[in-house]
């Protein structure tokens, strides 16, 4: 019985020291603390967004001015394998916990699909913001911060990629983001538009201190092919209601 004590609390020592086991994170199924690596701000550019399939909820002059820059989507925590950890259990957000920040929300954040912005909010916290541990305005803050670090267009027109009615080479648009990451790698997201490409969101990856890292893959759904041609849509192409 001794041995086995010892054993299991070497064990236990061993864990709780570990250099990467750091996190208050809520599993699954249990309140143990787990660990994460990273996290994903996931954008998305309004006008791919709005210019297929069932036309947006906002008004197609509203998305045309006011939101002609890249759009929060979440903030997801992933696992060192890339997986997400998602979802997670816990109590539902309330539009009390959000009321303070509720401007900032709507003006990075808002819902393109229904005319509810609150509706978003709470799919992204179910999902992806109980999973840190952290209080409503705690994690939605963190996401508007990490947003505003950077420029509407995320700063890939200061390096010559911009909304135009020609789509660009695929590494174009990647190369433009790399450079304004400060030479990280980010992640292009496409969807298809009359059987061609375009850019539909951008991920940057951040560690746990929220300093941007490398993100571990370039692409989702933008074809096989570096040359492959992605549009960067302007706001011309939003569908009216």
């Amino acid at each position: 019985m001794e041995v086995k004590i010892t054993i299991l609390l070497a064990a236990s020592s061993l864990l709780l020291t570990s250099p990467t086991f750091t996190a208050t994170v809520l599993g699954a199924s249990s309140n143990v603390a787990e660990e994460f690596s990273y996290y994903k701000l996931a954008l998305q550019w309004p006008n791919s967004v709005c210019n297929i399939g069932v036309p947006c909820s906002k008004k197609a002059e509203k998305i045309k001015t006011d939101y002609q820059r890249f759009l929060i989507h979440g903030l997801w925590p992933f696992w060192a394998n890339n997986s997400q950890v998602a979802p997670c259990p816990g109590k539902e957000l309330t539009s009390s916990q959000v009321k303070d920040i509720k401007k900032s929300l709507e003006h990075y954040w808002p819902n393109l699909h229904r005319p509810e912005d609150f509706i978003f909010w709470t799919l992204e916290w179910n999902k992806h913001g109980r999973c840190l541990g952290l209080e409503p305005s705690v994690y939605f803050n963190d996401a508007i911060d990490l947003r505003k670090r950077f420029r509407d267009d995320l700063g890939l027109g200061g390096q010559g990629c911009r909304p135009i009615p020609n789509p660009y080479k695929r590494i174009t648009i990647y190369d433009a983001l790399f450079k304004a990451l400060g030479k990280k790698h980010g992640q292009l997201k496409c969807n298809m538009r009359n059987g061609g490409y375009q850019l539909l969101e951008v991920y940057i990856c951040f560690d746990r201190q929220k300093k941007v890292r490398d993100c571990p893959f370039q692409y989702i759904q933008c074809g096989n092919d570096d040359q492959v041609s992605v549009l960067f849509p302007t706001s011309n192409t939003v569908r009216p209601n």
